[in-house]
């Protein structure tokens, strides 16, 4: 499947055999011929699942959203990738080959797999997030603890640091293990809400909605880095950072005189500062889009935020010509300013006949945040932000001995 998830769109392409299962274990009964749905019996079918219980739609709601995010060409590719995995060890390339549709086999894997669909599912989600905040150079004596109630004692934790917002009232928390990189996905509660809604009855009334929001912890056991992934201003990363170093790491991260700066990007301010792309490489050319700059008046103890943007048809120079421009009329000094963030536009060499090269903007924020994700593309920037210089976080040195420790997987099948 590929689009925009809509319920019609759902129906219209789930396999029947399934979708009468799913709808029966929620006590969704329409009277359709399921062995041969008509446009009409689609429609019956919908209609049922609106009359139901505002809990019962928001479950299926649920369900289907996340049948549809893995029912395309990645997700198959994700949920083999997933089998494969020593906490399933589960092949599921034979039962896919029978299987008509990548929707289809998302559909079978929930119900016949659900830990399998719940971890491939969760993976995919840290591959495909952004604003990552990093935290470097962790010390080389200090291994993530992965036992059970390490994990339990996380949750309380965080639990206990957003009930001071309102939020938190529960909170769950899965670990996994993939390419040496460890993952706790944590799902701490929102503050509840009762927005009117009609119930079964017809009734409009107000409807408890108990929703989660997701909290990402990923730790490289290699280069010995923390990234945090989560809404919120520097204060609350830099208060989970800290939660997280003490409950899974074992260590007082305020006694550790660690550098917060992950990215150093006042380079970019000079005009020939060097970019270069491996002539070897996928990539075709880098443009500098954007810059956001912080102008300090140390006479008056003012500062101003001033962003400079090139028009996307300009090279490298576009955003240097603008601050050229201002410098020129001796408005400010070039050196008190100072750069807050950064936005690149990485061009790929075409790939196949007849295809536009691929364009991957992203953006570096200092100290710590980088937009970029954790598909293939993507690393192919982390590493080229390294050799620029402009990633300066510092890898520690590991030990290998310790690297692959067996991460248990707790995971609840979906309800």
């Amino acid at each position: 499947m590929a689009g925009a998830y809509s319920l019609k769109t759902f129906l219209r392409n789930a396999p029947p055999k399934q979708l009468k299962k799913h709808l029966k274990k929620c006590k969704v009964t329409p009277d359709v011929p399921w062995a041969q749905l008509s446009r009409a019996d689609l429609y019956k079918i919908a209609e049922a699942i609106q009359r139901a219980d505002g809990l019962t739609r928001a479950i299926l709601e649920n369900d289907f959203r996340a049948i549809f995010k893995m029912g395309d060409a990645k997700g198959a590719e994700s949920l083999l990738q997933e089998g494969l995995n020593r906490h399933h060890n589960v092949d599921l390339a034979l039962p896919f080959s029978r299987l008509e549709s990548d929707l289809a086999r998302s559909y079978w894997t929930y119900f016949k797999h659900p830990e399998l669909f719940r971890a491939a599912s969760d993976m995919r989600r840290a591959d495909e997030c952004a604003s990552w905040h990093k935290l470097s150079c962790l010390p080389s004596d200090k291994d993530p603890n992965t036992m059970e109630e390490v994990c339990k004692h996380l949750e309380k934790e965080l639990s206990n640091y957003f009930s001071k917002n309102g939020h938190g009232r529960n909170c769950e928390v899965d670990d996994y293990a993939k390419e040496g990189k460890l993952y706790w996905f944590c799902h701490p509660e929102e503050r509840p809400k009762s927005p009117l809604a009609y119930n079964n009855k017809n009734e409009l009334k107000p409807q408890l909605i108990r929703k989660a929001f997701d909290v990402v912890f990923q730790y490289s056991q290699e280069e010995r880095f923390l990234e945090v992934y989560t809404r919120g201003g520097p204060k609350r990363i830099q208060n989970l950072q800290q939660i997280f170093c003490s409950v899974v790491l074992g260590f007082d991260l305020l006694d550790y005189n660690l550098s917060r700066q992950a990215y150093k990007l006042d380079c970019l301010l000079d005009r020939n500062y060097p970019l270069p792309l491996p002539p070897d490489s996928l990539t075709e050319s880098v443009q500098l889009s954007s810059l956001k700059l912080l102008h300090e008046n140390k006479q008056t103890n003012h500062s101003r935020k001033i962003i400079f943007e090139a028009d996307g048809k300009e090279d490298f120079t576009g955003v240097h010509d603008l601050i050229d421009a201002l410098v020129a009329g001796k408005k400010v000094n070039r050196e008190s300013l100072r750069v807050l963030r950064a936005d690149f536009l990485l061009i790929f060499r075409q790939r196949e006949k007849d295809t536009k090269p691929l364009h991957l903007p992203f953006h570096i924020t200092a100290p710590d945040m980088c937009s970029l994700r954790n598909d293939p593309d993507d690393e192919i920037a982390k590493e080229l932000l390294k050799q620029w210089g402009i990633d300066v976080s510092r890898s520690a040195k590991n030990d290998s001995s310790k690297i692959g420790r067996i991460l248990q997987h707790r995971i609840c099948p979906p309800s």
